[in-house]
């Protein structure tokens, strides 16, 4: 018999499937073919946005009542995380404060430098020493200041402090800083107005500020209020800064708006262990000589600072909340080396003469502290802002005496 013809191929022939292994293949088949995926319900598909819309919701309501009902910025360094939503939150709390509210206003060397622990600035160091001589009376001191801060900064400062109802005010005056050219038409002059958004912070800019602000045309305006009512109202975005402090430690000075978590948590460690401490200027590498830059006019009677210390003072005077104004240490051995004698004796002088005539006690502590308690120029180790506590504590503690003699019903010394 005669085979059909195959062909060339080389491919062995298909056997034959068995009937269980045809009927199994159409079930495959079949249920492949009939199969659909059921569709979720939108609330179960988007649950992961739910969740952390859910965690989001739960830390801003936590935010909003530690920051909104507590006092945890009184301790604190203002300078840490400046900006206009947690100012906010300083005179907000410092309004709630039943305490017997001190607030200071000025610079860095208010501010302490980065190193010192939190109990070893201005603020703290005077606090404590008033808790110690008056361990039964509540007191606290707000730490209004910022690093760099001119007249016009603090005149902001004082104005935003006012809100807060505080009890007693410190403004601080310093003569490296008002030894600077400040004047528009000279070139190479420093910023007037260090921190413009303080001004634009307050219900209204101070005419006198008015002149020294950048234009703003209506872009940067519109950019600025949104910014300011974002942060404002939301808690986790414009208290991010603070969050950070409280978590990581001491925010480094700069740069101010992309603090690093790592580094504020490993200096914060490193401190806690004694590897990273301030230390005195001359063990560093400094030496007097590099500070000649820094000295180099006299401040005059139409000073830039001292003219807007004079609204400060006016400001002050019209309010009638207690007060008193200081000059701060300077370093004696780099302003020895800097500036002659006389000349610095003059210009401290005339720096004094813008905080005097309104009735407020003034004080020029230029000399108060050794310079082996300096870190620089101006700003002091912890035994520098201890010593300048105690002379800020003995001024105030009459005012105090005579308030709580006052409240005993006991003829007390007039206050000053």
């Amino acid at each position: 018999m005669v085979q059909p013809d195959r062909g060339n191929s080389s491919e062995p022939p298909l056997a034959p499937k068995s009937a269980p292994q045809q009927e199994e293949l159409a079930d495959v088949v079949v249920s492949g073919q009939s199969h659909h995926e059921s569709s979720q319900p939108w609330y179960i598909a988007l649950r992961p946005v739910l969740f952390c819309v859910m965690f989001l919701l739960l830390f801003e309501c936590s935010a909003r009542l530690y920051f909104d009902h507590t006092l945890c910025l009184e301790a604190e360094r203002f300078d840490n995380f400046p900006g206009a939503a947690i100012q906010d939150a300083f005179v907000a709390q410092m309004r709630c404060d039943t305490a017997y509210k001190i607030v200071m206003i000025g610079d860095s060397t208010i501010v302490g430098p980065s190193l010192l622990a939190r109990n070893e600035t201005i603020p703290q160091e005077l606090e404590a020493e008033l808790h110690r001589r008056y361990p039964n009376r509540p007191v606290h001191v707000w730490n209004m200041s910022i690093t760099g801060a001119r007249s016009t900064d603090e005149l902001c400062l004082l104005k935003k402090a006012l809100e807060g109802k505080p009890d007693f005010i410190i403004i601080e005056g310093n003569y490296f800083i008002s030894d600077q050219i400040f004047d528009l038409n000279v070139p190479g002059h420093a910023e007037p107005i260090w921190n413009p958004w303080l001004a634009y912070n307050l219900p209204q800019v101070p005419p006198s500020l008015l002149p020294l602000l950048k234009p703003r045309d209506w872009k940067q305006r519109l950019e600025d209020s949104l910014t300011d009512a974002i942060e404002k109202n939301v808690r986790l975005i414009g208290m991010r800064q603070a969050i950070n402090a409280k978590v990581f430690g001491v925010q480094p000075r700069v740069p101010y708006e992309t603090p690093n978590p790592l580094i504020m948590a490993g200096v914060n460690v490193a401190k806690s262990l004694h590897k990273l401490q301030a230390q005195p200027w001359n063990e560093h590498g400094k030496r007097a000589q590099d500070f000649h830059s820094e000295y180099r006019f006299t401040i005059q009677p139409d000073n830039f600072n001292g003219l807007h210390y004079r609204e400060v003072m006016e400001t002050l005077q019209r309010v009638g909340t207690p007060a008193l104004t200081y000059l701060t240490p300077q370093n004696p051995c780099i302003t020895s080396v800097c500036m002659p004698a006389d000349l610095y004796e003059a210009g401290r002088h005339v720096l004094s003469s813008f905080f005097q005539g309104y009735g407020i006690p003034h004080y020029d502590f230029s000399e108060l502290v050794p310079d082996r308690f300096f870190v620089d120029n101006d700003h002091m180790m912890a035994e520098g802002n201890r010593r300048l506590a105690c002379a800020l504590a003995d001024e105030i503690a009459p005012r105090l005496n005579a308030e709580r003699q006052n409240a005993s019903g006991i003829a007390g010394v007039p206050s000053r």
